[in-house]
């Protein structure tokens, strides 16, 4: 029972991210003041809405394009609006199986989970004012996401 149970060791990595703030862009130079990306205009209601979704993650209609000659009002980042936030959990099973004279030799039996609860990690919502239908949603994974990955392995040690 005791080469069974015994032998056991476990690793486990957490992380939790509550996301960054929304940077706001308003690409174009509509000042004419040589500037690249500018501000767009902001009405002051809260873009931040009860339960965001992929398509509708923040409340798009409370900024505008900026017209001709004018510069934006709205803050460099969205109060109270974040991006999606990641939940990750890498987890290592390994079985230390000890043999020979005074068990000097080990063959260790180890399982490595990678995203073990294959959370998706969701990128930044399109921050783009003039990017029309896409401004405010959120088309694609962050850069370095994977889904869950599990590998098997045996190592011997002597």
């Amino acid at each position: 029972v005791n080469g069974f149970i015994g032998g056991w060791q476990t690793v486990g990595l957490v992380q939790w991210d509550s996301g960054t703030p929304v940077v706001l862009a308003s690409p174009g130079n509509n000042t004419h003041i040589g500037t690249f990306a500018q501000r767009p205009l902001w009405n002051g209601q809260d873009a931040k809405i009860g339960d965001p979704t992929l398509d509708h993650w923040f409340n798009t209609s409370v900024f505008s394009q900026l017209p001709p000659f004018e510069i934006g009002n709205a803050p460099r980042t969205i109060p109270d609006v974040r991006v999606p936030g990641v939940s990750n959990s890498d987890l290592s099973f390994f079985k230390n199986n000890y043999f020979g004279t005074d068990g000097r030799y080990n063959a260790q039996f180890r399982v490595e989970m990678f995203n073990a609860f294959n959370h998706p990690w969701f990128g930044a919502p399109d921050a783009n004012v003039n990017d029309g239908s896409r401004f405010g949603t959120i088309t694609g994974m962050a850069g370095d996401y994977s889904p869950r990955n599990i590998q098997l392995a045996v190592k011997f040690m002597f």
